[in-house]
């Protein structure tokens, strides 16, 4: 099929240069890759995050934070847990968007507390960072 595909010196009929078999070649790939595009995926913007993971470390060397405590602030507080050494913790964002939480709020002993305002755009992403700020008391 690709032998009979080449251009002419000449336009023919339509204006164009493929002869008619080539013209034929490309309209058939064309239809077949345009009906496979639905069935390859969709960009991961358009999926729902069922979780979103926050990953807390220091602002003065980035290295994690394990142990901090995490809340989500609302009219009731609702505790998330603690960090992992690696200082990450996993949330469901159902359960973001269920408590009506303006804030996750971050916060652990001599560091000052941090907190990410829970927005649309928040919830669309798989991970989030925040870095806590040490305190020293003189």
């Amino acid at each position: 099929m690709l032998k009979a595909c080449y251009l002419s010196r000449r336009p023919n009929k339509l204006g164009t240069r493929m002869n008619s078999r080539c013209f034929q070649f490309v309209l058939l790939v064309g239809l077949l890759l345009g009906s496979c595009a639905g069935v390859v995926g969709s960009p991961t913007s358009a999926i729902k995050q069922e979780t979103i993971r926050f990953v807390v470390g220091r602002s003065d060397n980035g290295k994690p934070l394990g142990g901090v405590d995490v809340v989500l602030v609302s009219s009731r507080n609702v505790p998330l847990g603690r960090t992992d050494v690696s200082g990450a913790i996993n949330v469901e964002t159902s359960l973001i968007r269920g408590s009506g939480a303006k804030t996750v709020l971050f916060c652990t002993e001599y560091f000052f507390c941090g907190a990410v305002r829970v927005t649309p755009e928040l919830l669309e992403y798989s991970e989030s960072y925040i870095e806590l700020a040490p305190f020293a008391v003189r």
